[in-house]
């Protein structure tokens, strides 16, 4: 159990909430402005710790760019030709948009809206997302993220899967006809 301390600053009282993580390491959160709000924090942290979900913030912080390289890095798996291309798509498309964000910020509506401007056919979009997507489950299994925050990219490739076949213009999931980037579907 943690303990809830006062102190005082220039702009007024705050709490700073003092608990032991996981590994029997005290840490502290400061800068609530109200006990309720650290009461809650507090409760918070005991819940996800008893439960098995208590993801330690520091590990979080990982910018997407950085958790890439070192996923890719521990892919002793991937061919050459294969490297090359994850390589490639981490570049060209993860990167630019994504790659100063720390892991731990990125959420459903982030990924999803970074999935919907990708440029290219679905096959491009589809490997790209996948790429993302085992780099974020390789983070839900080195307790950097909470197993639900993989659901993240989950969604976007479930959201990518709908899109139209290249050769046939149906979507590959429902088999109904409509179009791309933004023209007007029929469904």
């Amino acid at each position: 159990m943690g303990s809830i301390e006062a102190y005082e600053t220039t702009k007024g009282r705050r709490y700073r909430v003092l608990y032991r993580r996981p590994d029997h390491l005290q840490t502290s959160k400061r800068g609530f402005r109200r006990k309720l709000d650290a009461d809650l924090f507090l409760a918070t942290v005991e819940v996800d710790k008893a439960t098995g979900r208590y993801i330690d913030p520091s590990k979080t912080r990982a910018t997407v760019s950085s958790w890439m390289a070192r996923w890719l890095a521990t892919r002793t798996d991937l061919r050459a030709t294969t490297r090359t291309r994850v390589e490639g798509i981490i570049a060209n498309y993860i990167d630019p948009e994504l790659g100063r964000v720390s892991i731990g910020s990125l959420n459903r509506l982030r990924v999803q809206e970074w999935a919907a401007e990708l440029p290219g056919s679905p096959e491009t979009i589809r490997k790209v997302v996948n790429v993302l997507s085992g780099a974020l489950q390789f983070a839900v299994e080195d307790g950097r993220l909470p197993s639900g925050g993989q659901a993240q990219a989950a969604e976007a490739r479930a959201h990518r899967q709908a899109l139209p076949d290249a050769r046939s213009g149906r979507c590959a999931r429902t088999g109904r006809w409509h179009t791309l980037q933004g023209l007007e579907l029929r469904l």
